[in-house]
């Protein structure tokens, strides 16, 4: 893991970075991003048919530290569905689509593998 840090409009920042496989994950003022290649990002123009539903991937090794959705759960875009750790790190997972959770495959404290399924959620 590399880490500089940088200024901006006066104020400092520290980035965490790492390389896993094509994808870079960067942690900045405790917020965690991943940066992945054109071809492996998810696209509603790619054969021109949206999915209809939304697989929670564990982005990499690590165990589960809290799971915040059951099945029947309607969640939003973007809200977190489970925290995992992972490199001393706690990562937070989110839903890309609004939608009902259709399954969780997950416990808490269970160690996982990378790209392990986690939740699925079914678009409403």
């Amino acid at each position: 893991m590399k880490e500089q840090r940088f200024e901006l409009n006066g104020r400092v920042h520290k980035v965490r970075s790492m390389k896993i496989g094509a994808d870079v994950w960067l942690h900045v003022d405790g917020r965690t991003y991943v940066v992945a290649p054109e071809a492996k990002k998810k696209s509603a123009s790619a054969g021109g048919v949206e999915s209809a539903t939304d697989s929670v991937e564990s982005p990499m090794p690590g165990k589960i530290l809290k799971i915040n959705a059951k099945v029947g759960d309607l969640v939003e875009a973007n809200q977190v569905l489970i925290v995992m750790e992972a490199m001393k790190m706690e990562y937070s997972l989110t839903s890309a689509i609004k939608g009902k959770v259709k399954i969780v495959k997950a416990k808490e404290g269970e160690q996982v593998e990378l790209n392990q399924v986690l939740i699925e959620v079914e678009k409403i």
